[in-house]
């Protein structure tokens, strides 16, 4: 005899088998979330170096003009 409401092994393979892919997928998708983070915050880590650059080479340029023209 069997019960109403029992799952057969085959059934539950297929169920666990589906948990699985269910889980890779939003596992992926957290990867993909945070490699697209760490690149965007790279980018602007950049952006801010070549920043920074330039406004310390405009520094000493503007220091230099001061100090030829005040010799």
């Amino acid at each position: 005899t069997s019960q109403a409401g029992a799952v057969s092994p085959a059934m539950a393979r297929v169920a666990l088998a589906e948990w699985s892919i269910i889980l890779l997928i939003v596992s992926v998708g957290y990867e993909l979330a945070f490699l697209h983070t760490c690149v965007a915050a790279s980018a602007t880590q950049d952006r801010e170096d070549a920043s920074s650059e330039t406004l310390a080479a405009h520094d000493a340029e503007v220091l230099h003009l001061h100090e030829v023209k005040h010799g």
